[in-house]
């Protein structure tokens, strides 16, 4: 065994920094991701209040000022880390609909859902006095086809909602409303950019005139 180590004394050394390296990955890793037990409301809720909490596992506390949140449409979401929960809440948004939250975490995306929100100054009607079935209505409760309905609503209006929101070193992009993105854009040579942008558009399948474009 003498003989052996003193051989190979090298390949020992290295091995056993190895696993020394590794370990201290892995406790850096499980310190740097806390685990999410729950939200509530679930996701996919039609929510008639303007807020949501996250349930943790850990004390949020180290992560206190790492955690940002993202919407589709935008809405001005604040977070407030308390103990193992993260609270959110926003104002009521100006248009009804379906909106998806991106929690990210370190720069890093960390959770995705989505809440069926209800608008600012949106008041209650009464049911027709016989039964119909409408495009607004089809998607209440009981009705077997609504999620069915909902994904084609978000599918008419929001085609390029799997890539939202995207960023590179020249502009940000993002959905802002049905059919409408808000565009940021970051360098100096604007005209350049907004063909870059029509470029993107075009190589995810849509001509630029398919949407609204807001430019910032």
């Amino acid at each position: 065994m003498k003989q052996f180590l003193s051989r190979y004394w090298l390949v020992t050394a290295l091995a056993m920094l190895a696993m020394l390296l590794g370990w201290q990955y892995w406790q850096k890793r499980q310190r740097s991701w806390p685990d999410l037990t729950s939200i509530s409301p679930p996701s996919g809720t039609a929510l008639s209040k303007n807020s949501a909490r996250l349930f943790f596992r850990q004390d949020l506390a180290p992560w206190k000022g790492k955690f940002y949140l993202q919407t589709t449409p935008q809405l001005a979401v604040n977070l407030k880390v308390n103990g193992r929960q993260l609270d959110l809440d926003w104002p009521a948004p100006k248009a009804a609909g379906r909106y998806f939250f991106r929690l990210y975490l370190n720069d890093k995306p960390f959770f995705s859902w989505w809440y069926q929100l209800v608008a600012i100054h949106a008041k209650p009607t009464l049911p027709p006095p016989t039964p119909t079935l409408s495009a607004s209505s089809s998607a209440g409760r009981g009705d077997p086809t609504a999620v069915h309905k909902m994904l084609e609503d978000v599918k008419r209006d929001y085609p390029l909602i799997r890539y939202m929101p995207f960023s590179n070193q020249d502009f940000a992009i993002n959905y802002s409303g049905p059919r409408q993105l808000a565009v940021k854009i970051k360098g100096a040579d604007k005209n350049k950019i907004k063909d870059e942008v029509f470029r993107w558009l075009q190589n995810h399948g849509y001509q630029p005139a398919s949407h609204k474009i807001i430019w910032q």
